[in-house]
């Protein structure tokens, strides 16, 4: 259980194990170490990442790539400089 307390007490983590409720620490454990081989799986390494209280991480974005919902407005009426 060395694993498990040094992860719970590092920085980085504490907040995750916050949020969660105590009797769900083994789920988000185990969910943390699958975490960089989900991301590897993708080919990155930077994610936007949510946490649910028991314990199931999410993730949202990965760096590098494209939201969905984003992209170029088009221009619904033609520019003024248009005489029609």
């Amino acid at each position: 259980m060395s694993h498990f307390n040094r992860l719970r007490a590092h920085p980085v983590f504490a907040s995750y194990f916050k949020a969660v409720h105590p009797l769900f620490w083994w789920f988000l454990f185990r969910e943390l170490c699958k975490l960089p081989g989900r991301l590897d799986a993708l080919g990155r390494g930077d994610a936007l990442i949510s946490i649910t209280w028991w314990g199931r991480i999410d993730i949202h974005y990965v760096a590098g790539t494209e939201p969905a919902g984003y992209g170029l407005i088009s221009p619904t009426r033609k520019p003024w400089s248009d005489p029609c």
